[in-house]
């Protein structure tokens, strides 16, 4: 059997059993044309008709499909439906979807007006951001300006932890920390470096603490006696840096027998007998109700103290501690046996050697 479809005039379209081929039809693939046998076919004015009063029957508000993003058909009434499907293609184009299709037509007025992702204009979400980022641009430049160009850190107290020997606000006049000083403009290494001219000073930690608060803590050095030189009294500690002069003297030892220049506080003893009196001051034991009253050298002796009247002999400064326990004991136990003695001799702490009165 001949009919005219698709295929051409001419050609067969090969019958399948119960199938009858229409014209217009592909054979076994459903179409309108295309009819059971035995059925009623269906003619294309009919078929048109159905094709309008199912048209009128969206715009009147009943049921439609729409496509929706991944393919899904979703049922909606017929205008909520149009603008559903509305949407769905410019999702639709802004995704991609369709491109090819779309390939060389004009943009809608809606493309125009929003683009695509890429290049749309800042939405809500940007334009905060950037609003954001602004404040925060502005808010730390006032406090730039603020912390660096106004009196806002400017120091308001110095704290002194440490110091003995040294007056608190000396200390903060030497250091050349003044209320005009910004705390954070304060050069920390310029403040100990004049905080560390002062001899009885031996090391010193600054610090700041905000708002306006600088912190020393300073390590003072200990003199252990005093030298006399053009009647004043001059204190030094065991390096032999003269730390301060006075006009009376102390409750310190003197020292002796030394070679000493002209002498003023910052001044530096080079003699190294002094080590070996420092050493033996240093082991000498304390609060024992035996004062030192004098410390030197003498040549045949070497090293000595003068301890209540009597010499304690060390010769040298070797095992000095145990040296200077024998001496303590014997004038503690033997001296008041003889009333008194001249000296003792520990310069062999094995065998010493004593002299009565």
């Amino acid at each position: 059997m001949l009919f005219r479809g698709r295929r051409g005039e001419g050609e067969a379209y090969p019958e399948k059993e119960g199938v009858r081929e229409t014209p217009g039809t592909v054979a076994g693939e459903p179409s309108r044309g295309r009819t059971l046998r035995g059925a009623k076919p269906v003619s294309g004015r009919a078929s048109r008709g159905r094709s309008e009063r199912k048209r009128r029957r969206r715009a009147k508000g009943t049921e439609g499909e729409v496509l929706a993003a991944g393919g899904v058909k979703v049922s909606y009434p017929g205008d909520t439906a149009t603008r559903m499907a509305d949407q769905g293609a410019r999702v639709a184009r802004r995704a991609g979807v369709g491109e090819r299709k779309n390939k060389g037509r004009a943009p809608l007025a809606e493309e125009v007006g929003e683009g695509k992702r890429g290049g749309r204009g800042v939405g809500p979400r940007g334009r905060v951001r950037m609003l954001l980022a602004a404040l925060l641009v502005a808010s730390l430049g006032a406090m730039v300006w603020v912390y660096f160009f106004t009196d806002t850190l400017n120091v308001r107290q110095v704290e002194i932890y440490g110091n003995c020997n040294l007056d608190p606000d000396y200390l903060r006049s030497i250091s050349g920390v003044t209320p005009r000083t910004h705390l954070l403009k304060m050069d920390v290494k310029a403040v100990e470096k004049a905080v560390l001219s002062e001899p009885y000073v031996l090391r010193v930690e600054v610090r700041r603490r905000f708002p306006h608060t600088v912190v020393l803590k300073v390590v003072e050095r200990t003199p252990i006696g005093y030298l006399v030189q053009n009647g004043r009294f001059h204190l030094v500690d065991r390096e032999g840096l003269v730390l301060e002069s006075k006009d009376q003297r102390g409750e310190l030892p003197e020292i002796t027998g030394l070679e000493m220049p002209l002498l003023y506080p910052g001044t530096r003893i080079e003699d190294p007998r002094l080590q070996g009196l420092a050493a033996i001051l240093a082991e000498w034991p304390e609060d024992n109700g035996v004062r030192v009253k004098e410390a030197g050298y003498a040549e045949g002796e070497g090293y000595y103290l003068l301890v209540e009247g009597t010499r304690v002999i060390f010769g040298d400064q070797s095992d000095c501690r145990r040296k200077a326990e024998i001496a303590l004991a014997t004038i503690q136990e033997v001296a008041p046996r003889y009333g008194g003695l001249r000296y003792v001799d520990v310069t062999y702490p094995d065998h010493p050697a004593i002299r009565p009165r």
